[in-house]
């Protein structure tokens, strides 16, 4: 391997894994490229070049694959594909025969840079498998999940719009692929690619055209699965989710979570965010079961250090008294305006409510260790451990409430409140501090609190933004070749798991078998 490197960088010869790559001259000259519009079954016999010379094969691209998305010629020009060469005339011919075998290991390498993270050299990948194998849907589907991966990434909003284009046509390009295909399968995969542009549309605020895509889906023989998530997004733009996602974005650096810094409210932002917090207000009284738009509401007021914070706290828990997050929230405001009684009222409630969540039950241990309560205290403790025997919080609360052995009550109540204070304390910091209560003077006002559940891009029960591709939207050539790997969640774009399904040979295979003409070579001339 040593000895070929050093004799290819001798040769002036580039290496893409095993395969030796032709470097386009430029851009403007990869524009002109035309894609091919089948593959070529082979074998097949390609004679010399005008010159004489025999024409050598080379992956044919107009840049190599990196992770740089700053590479003008890939993002002016995106080729990639398996043919032949005639370096010295610059004359190239393709698409060259590709077995099944070989588009599945382009599949498993795309897959894999998707799973590490790096879309744009997956990217590379899947663009060389839609250039040799142009008539194979799930290339084009993976090309666009590539595609919306970086997308998310980026900061740029003219980049960010046109990665989204090109997602968009690779997605057309799946559908049209798909009326090849075996009519169950057809209808599986252009339920897919429909879905995508579904989201997209969403994304871009196009709303109207986002219902088209919706519309055409119903008339497919859709998966549940698929139907569920057609239900899900057709929610999403009735209800007008993107309202709440908007005020929510503006509200998120300020807010106080747990272990995260938030930004100070500086006086310019401060009328934006009193304005965030009544839209949620006047989205939740419009949709009263959104619960996520009555959290916001009430963690924007806390930030603003408002005093009627407590009461939207008071009135999303009586809407939402089964809402652990609520709960949590609820209770911890309370402890920090020195209320114990009515956050013990509250924990006790949601115990009874939700008997699983062991996080609760040790709330409820730390407001009856506040409230003097040392028995309640080490039964709830007990409980919460019994849930959950991990929880280093709850384990360490336990050895302190047993310490405390058959003390007065009185001093023991006042000995176990400092010492839980400096167990619960991790579950908290970075909060800014508060007037000196007695809660707060015990550490307790870092009472286990959930991170922000509004901000969970379309959770079980969340809808903000907008929506990510669905488990039935993933179908593809990287899923097919057994990867499974997740990206990363933001408000307004998701970058998409690759998830393992039916084996990629075996569809290429069936694909190969089912050819029933050959397409040669296309030549371009420099």
């Amino acid at each position: 391997m040593i000895w070929r490197a050093l004799l290819d960088r001798a040769r002036g010869r580039i290496r893409i894994g095993e395969d030796l790559a032709y470097l386009v001259p430029d851009a403007a000259y990869a524009a002109r490229m035309q894609k091919p519009d089948a593959p070529v079954w082979g074998p097949v016999e390609i004679g010399p070049c005008r010159c004489g010379r025999a024409f050598e094969e080379r992956v044919i691209t107009s840049a190599l694959p990196s992770d740089d998305a700053d590479d003008d010629a890939w993002e002016r020009a995106p080729v990639a594909v398996d043919g032949w060469v005639c370096e010295p005339c610059g004359v190239l011919r393709y698409p060259r025969p590709m077995t099944p075998d070989q588009i599945t290991a382009l599949g498993h390498r795309g897959a894999a840079l998707a799973r590490e993270g790096r879309p744009r050299e997956a990217e590379w990948w899947f663009t060389r498998i839609t250039w040799d194998w142009p008539t194979w849907v799930a290339g084009y589907l993976d090309l666009a999940q590539a595609l919306r991966a970086r997308a998310a990434r980026e900061q740029d909003p003219a980049r960010v719009a046109k990665l989204r284009e090109s997602a968009r046509e690779a997605y057309v390009a799946a559908f049209r692929a798909a009326s090849g295909e075996p009519p169950e399968e057809a209808a599986r995969m252009t339920a897919i690619a429909r879905i995508a542009l579904a989201e997209i549309a969403v994304e871009e605020r196009a709303f109207a055209r986002a219902r088209d895509a919706l519309d055409a889906c119903r008339n497919l023989a859709l998966a549940p699965e698929q139907r569920a998530r057609v239900d899900e997004i057709t929610a999403y733009l009735d209800e007008e989710r993107h309202v709440f996602g908007d005020a929510a974005a503006m509200l998120r650096p300020y807010m106080r979570l747990q272990g995260e810094a938030h930004r100070a409210i500086e006086p310019a932002a401060r009328s934006r965010i009193v304005a965030a917090v009544a839209t949620l207000e006047a989205y939740a009284a419009a949709h009263p079961a959104h619960w996520q738009s009555k959290w916001m509401a009430a963690k924007g007021s806390a930030a603003l250090d408002e005093a009627r914070a407590i009461e939207l706290w008071r009135a999303a828990w009586r809407a939402h008294p089964d809402v652990g997050d609520i709960v949590r929230e609820h209770a911890l405001a309370l402890l920090e305006r020195d209320l114990v009684d009515e956050a013990l009222a509250v924990n006790r409630d949601a115990t009874a409510r939700l008997p699983a969540d062991s996080k609760l039950w040790c709330n409820r241990a730390v407001c009856e260790v506040l409230a003097g309560d040392l028995r309640g205290a080490r039964a709830s403790v007990a409980e919460s451990r019994r849930l959950d025997p991990a929880d280093p919080i709850a384990r360490a609360l336990e050895a302190r409430l047993a310490s405390l052995g058959s003390e007065r009550p009185a001093a023991a109540h006042a000995r176990g409140a400092r010492g839980a204070a400096s167990l619960i304390g991790s579950r908290r910091r970075g909060r800014r501090e508060k007037k000196p209560t007695r809660v707060a003077r015990a550490g307790l006002s870092t009472i286990t609190s959930s991170a922000s559940p509004a901000c969970r891009p379309w959770a079980a029960a969340c809808a903000p933004c907008a929506p990510p591709p669905s488990p039935s939207s993933r179908s593809s050539s990287a899923e097919r070749s057994g990867s499974a790997a997740s990206g990363t969640c933001r408000p307004s774009m998701i970058s998409p798991p690759w998830r393992a399904a039916d084996g990629t040979a075996h569809h290429a295979r069936e694909a190969l078998r089912s050819a029933r003409s050959r397409a040669w070579p296309r030549g371009v001339a420099s």
